[in-house]
């Protein structure tokens, strides 16, 4: 929520159930009105460093409010995932570590408590190349927490939130190994989402599903079971970009890189901004597993020349680093070769 100056009063990142908007109004309209203190303020402090992309000054007010708060303060939950996000940005992969341990219990049974574990577990899992008991004993409580939350009926998840719990659920069990479980969740995942995109009324209401359902299809190589609904979607909403590109993907998870091409190429005609350098790598990445590097490298071109060229809001320094890092990667030697200047050349 912006006011009249332009400043964040208040700030919310992803699904959020009616009590979840409801608070947010409310902390916005306090803000506009010169309330807050305390927790309160610090805490949109936080929101405010973080619109700004400045993750030190987040993490500073974050622990600053979470210091500060009372008992059962309404902000906790957002709080306590918003400082495990800055941690892991800041690559702090201990401390965010630290705050995983400190405050699992706390961060809650809907989606962003589902959110805070999956970034827990995501520094367990970089943890491990330094602490391998400590990572994995915390992985296990992650992995604990998600069963606890998934196996409690009165959890707040919708069913998209359920599905991305599940996915977070799948991939810590194969982080820790246990890939019987892992299969068994991902079976489970599957019929979540199966269930919801039957049920969606309209060709729009089942656009929510078609990510979840392409990953969980993929992920038990079965990508080509999905192709009549998704054709059958792209017919059904023809200016959409997503059921081409979706199919384009998994086209390319089948190994079936001409259908992947046209069906990438129809999304590209469709979509723009941000989007757009993802499905322009999608389609390099196509021609790479074609073994078709001058295609490759058309469109890893393309790809820097978008992130290169959107405005300052959709702007994304990371992808245009890895979008040149790709494009780099064609021209250079295979690893092992000398180059001109190595110490094996000069020998």
């Amino acid at each position: 929520m912006i006011g009249n100056d332009e400043s964040v009063l208040a700030r919310y990142i992803g699904a959020a159930s009616v009590s979840d908007f409801r608070g947010f109004l409310a902390s916005g309209a306090a803000a506009a009105a010169g309330g807050g203190a305390g927790a309160d303020a610090r805490f949109l402090g936080g929101q405010r460093a973080l619109a700004k992309k400045d993750f030190a000054t987040a993490d500073e007010e974050f622990s600053a409010a979470l210091a500060a708060a009372p008992e059962k303060w309404p902000h906790a939950e957002e709080a306590v995932n918003a400082l495990i996000m800055v941690k892991s940005k800041n690559g702090e992969t201990k401390a965010c570590a630290d705050v995983g341990d400190k405050y699992m219990a706390a961060a809650g049974s809907g989606p962003l408590g589902t959110n805070f574990i999956e970034m827990s577990n995501s520094c367990a899992e970089k943890l491990a190349e330094v602490d391998p008991p400590r990572a994995k004993a915390l992985l296990d409580r992650g992995i604990a927490r998600l069963q606890a939350i998934l196996s409690d009926k009165a959890a707040p998840l919708s069913v998209d939130d359920r599905a991305e719990a599940l996915g977070y659920l799948r991939d810590a069990l194969d982080t820790a190994g246990k890939k019987d479980d892992a299969k068994r969740v991902a079976e489970q995942l599957r019929q979540v989402v199966d269930d919801g995109f039957a049920k969606a009324q309209t060709p729009i209401a089942k656009m929510a599903y078609i990510w979840p359902r392409a990953e969980a299809y993929a992920y038990l190589n079965r990508p080509l079971d999905l192709v009549a609904d998704y054709e059958a979607l792209a017919k059904a909403l023809p200016k959409e970009y997503d059921p081409p590109a979706r199919l384009g993907w998994l086209y390319l998870k089948a190994g079936k890189l001409p259908e992947a091409a046209t069906w990438t190429e129809r999304a590209l005609n469709l979509v723009y901004g941000p989007r757009k350098g993802r499905l322009l790598a999608q389609r390099a990445e196509i021609a790479k597993a074609a073994g078709d590097k001058a295609t490759e490298k058309k469109y890893r071109q393309e790809a820097v020349k978008l992130w290169e060229s959107l405005p300052a809001g959709q702007q994304s320094p990371a992808n245009l680093d890895q979008a040149k890092q790709a494009l780099a990667a064609i021209d250079a030697p295979p690893a092992g070769l000398a180059g001109p200047g190595s110490a094996a050349a000069a020998h």
